[in-house]
C-alpha cells in the first residue's frame, strides 16, 4: 500500500486526525510527498519559512513503515499520542530541549519490537522523561523502545542529571561524539 500526497511534510503536520483509523498512512509501506519517498523527517520540514509547527499531532505518522529518522526542531513543544506508533523501521529520534510533553505510546509498537536504536536527548526534562522520573507528562519513553535501543546520546552539559535507571542499566562509553556542535556522552546497553 502506498500514499501519494501533493503537499509538503509541513502541510501534513498541520492535519489533525481525530483517530488513528482516519490517517491514510496507517499500515503503509511507502508515502510519497510530491513524488519523493518519505524516509526521514528533518527539522526543516517543520516550517514553511513563515509558520512553525510547535506540536506533532496525535497519530501524525501512525503506522508508517518506511520512516527511518526523525529530527524534531527546537521549537516543537509536544508530541501527540501515538504520533509515531507502529513506525517499525524508525531508527533514530532527536528530541530537543523544547519538548515538554510526549503523548501516550508516541513511539511504541503493537507486537513487534521497536527498531529505534538511537535516541538523541537535548535536555534534562527529556532525559528524565525517558525513564518516567521527571515531572513532565512524558511517561517512560525508554520502556517502550528499550528492546532494540543501542545508544542514548546525552549532552555533556547535563551529564550530572542522568537518572539512576540509565546509570545502572547502561554503560557509559569512554568516547564522546559531537553532533551539530554539541558534545554528547554516549550510553550503551550493558
Amino acid at each position: 500500500k502506498e500514499v501519494r500526497y501533493l503537499g509538503t511534510v509541513n502541510d501534513w503536520l498541520n492535519i489533525s486526525f481525530s483517530m488513528k483509523e482516519s490517517n491514510p498512512m496507517r499500515f503503509t509501506d511507502n508515502v510519497y510527498i510530491n513524488d519523493s519517498l518519505l524516509e526521514e523527517i528533518t527539522a526543516e520540514d517543520f516550517t514553511d519559512g513563515t509558520n512553525k509547527i510547535t506540536k506533532i499531532n496525535n497519530y501524525a505518522f501512525y503506522g508508517y513503515y518506511s520512516l527511518k529518522k526523525v529530527t524534531i526542531p527546537d521549537f516543537v513543544e509536544s508530541i501527540g499520542n501515538q504520533a509515531f506508533y507502529n513506525c517499525y523501521n524508525l531508527q533514530t529520534i532527536t528530541i530537543p530541549n523544547t519538548v515538554e510533553n510526549i503523548g501516550n505510546y508516541a513511539f511504541d509498537t503493537d507486537y513487534r519490537a521497536s527498531s529505534i536504536y538511537r535516541i538523541i536527548v537535548e535536555s534534562e526534562t527529556v532525559l528524565k522523561g525517558l525513564t518516567g522520573t521527571g515531572t513532565s507528562t512524558m511517561g517512560a519513553l525508554l520502556s517502550t523502545v528499550e528492546d532494540n535501543l543501542d545508544r542514548i546520546y546525552i549532552p555533556e552539559s547535563i551529564e550530572d542529571s542522568v537518572p539512576d535507571y540509565i546509570k545502572n542499566n547502561w554503560t557509559k562509553f569512554d568516547k564522546t561524539e559531537t553532533v551539530n556542535g554539541t558534545i554528547y556522552v554516549i550510553y550503551g546497553k550493558i
